[in-house]
């Protein structure tokens, strides 16, 4: 997704949960707080948000065959 259109989402209230996979790891911290500062402002009360980032070290590749796994 573009970059500006996290900062110009129009979320519905309605949601219980919002979900970011994979995404903010892809921005610098400013954007970030950016960015879950428009999902806090368009999200209700009991709205949950949940943050899913691969924390996968550089140690390990899965398409090199290493014989570790």
């Amino acid at each position: 997704m573009c970059q500006r259109r996290f900062f110009s989402l129009n979320l519905n209230k309605h949601y219980d949960y919002i979900v970011l996979s994979n995404i903010l790891h892809d921005y610098s911290d400013r954007d970030c707080k950016r960015i879950l500062n428009v999902c806090r402002k368009h999200s209700g009360q009991d709205t949950k948000i949940i943050i899913i980032e691969d924390i996968l070290s550089n140690e390990i590749n899965p398409f090199k065959g290493n014989k570790e796994l």
